[in-house]
């Protein structure tokens, strides 16, 4: 489709102007028209339904919007509703202007930013956690709505009810397909013990809501990652009160034993990445230089079936158990808990995502996916839960 802008004929060629070719744009006496609001959503992946450990349903994706206008524009609000118009999330203006919901896509923000407000030629994202009650019935699809706000020097020639006469410029019913296929079954990677479930799903402010960009794709590999900690009854990771200097030995899950969550084969393996000193004030003293391949430390890829692969992260320098080509049992101990890689303590980082091989290994170089374990327990209501996920926080053992 053609767009005619102030006389100049746009054919999804980019053009560039300069800051006072730009300056004169803004300063048209006549409001630019489009024929539609012009922006692009993209909505990389469709979201797969997992049962949390209170009973909801969990669905997790994120929308990239891009502004294809010659002006900024602003969001005022998004609406994500099934196909009979049951309202199922809103992000108001409050919620637009949070980090943890709406960002540019990799996180770096000009400190003259004004949140909710999209530059030209600029995309930014949101982030979407849908929390959905078990009895009710799983959509098919979800639909969304954005609304932005009205702007005297942008007209739409098109639906006229729409356009920015003092009205907000709405586009609706945008659509995603769910997808309706069951998430992984798999087992806990620990033996034994109670393990904090740290930066797991089901929270906005979770460090691995974060994402990647690899061959020209925006990935986010950490959607349903968790960061596990053993820990004693009152939740601490090491006895407390602890001393002003620390060792990870110190920590209750260091050298514990990894687990194969499932029969499988490993694919990927790396080792002799030194671990960190921990720090008594939680920063990180890193005993290496942190790059894409360093990021992990050592870990490893155990391949579940086509298109689906556990990642085990942050491991004890030679002290993994498998090599590449290895077929193992669920169960059967592959590696040990360490402090290698971007870690401020002993903890064991865990993912199930969608490919591995990214540049010939990389913990990062794929889109996550849901997965629910076969059987847990939680300290929080001392039930066993069958085929569920935890959540951010949660305590949980055999």
């Amino acid at each position: 489709m053609i767009s005619i802008i102030k006389g100049l004929l746009f054919t999804g060629m980019f053009m560039l102007f300069s800051c006072s070719s730009f300056g004169q744009l803004m300063n048209a006496e006549k409001p630019f028209q489009y024929q539609d609001i012009p922006v692009r959503i993209e909505i990389p992946v469709k979201p797969i339904a997992v049962e949390g450990s209170d009973g909801y349903l969990y669905m997790n994706y994120y929308i990239v919007i891009t502004n294809l206008a010659v002006l900024p524009l602003t969001i005022n609000r998004m609406d994500i509703k099934d196909h009979t118009g049951r309202l199922l999330l809103v992000f108001e203006k409050k919620d637009l202007e949070d980090y943890n919901k709406f960002r540019s896509i990799l996180g770096v923000i000009s400190p003259t930013q004004v949140p909710r407000r999209i530059n030209p030629a600029t995309s930014m994202v949101a982030l979407v956690w849908l929390r959905i009650n078990n009895h009710e019935p799983l959509p098919d699809s979800l639909f969304h709505d954005f609304a932005f706000e009205p702007d005297s020097s942008l007209e739409l020639k098109r639906n006229v009810d729409r356009d920015n006469k003092g009205r907000e410029m709405v586009l609706a019913d945008f659509p995603l397909v769910v997808q309706q296929e069951k998430p992984v079954v798999i087992g806990l990677p620990f033996k034994d013990g109670i393990w904090k479930c740290g930066s797991g799903p089901g929270e906005y402010n979770s460090p691995h809501q974060t994402f990647t960009n690899r061959a020209g794709n925006l990935l986010s590999p950490q959607r349903y990652a968790f960061d596990f900690s053993k820990v004693d009854s009152a939740g601490n990771v090491l006895p407390s009160p602890f001393p002003n200097e620390i060792t990870s030995s110190m920590f209750y899950g260091y050298g514990h034993e990894v687990l194969a969550v499932a029969d499988g084969k490993i694919v990927f393996m790396q080792d002799s990445i030194p671990e960190n000193i921990p720090q008594a004030k939680g920063e990180i003293k890193h005993a290496t230089e942190l790059n894409r391949k360093t990021y992990p430390g050592n870990w490893i890829c155990l391949e579940i079936k086509k298109d689906v692969y556990a990642f085990y992260a942050h491991l004890q320098p030679g002290r993994i158990k498998v090599k590449v080509g290895d077929h193992v049992k669920k169960g059967q101990v592959i590696a040990y808990l360490g402090n290698s890689g971007n870690a401020a303590g002993p903890h064991l980082h865990f993912q199930v995502s969608d490919r591995f091989d990214m540049d010939g290994g990389d913990l990062n170089g794929n889109e996550g996916l849901p997965f629910v374990f076969d059987e847990f327990s939680s300290v929080k209501d001392h039930n066993v839960h069958r085929k569920q996920i935890p959540l951010n926080g949660e305590i949980i053992g055999r």
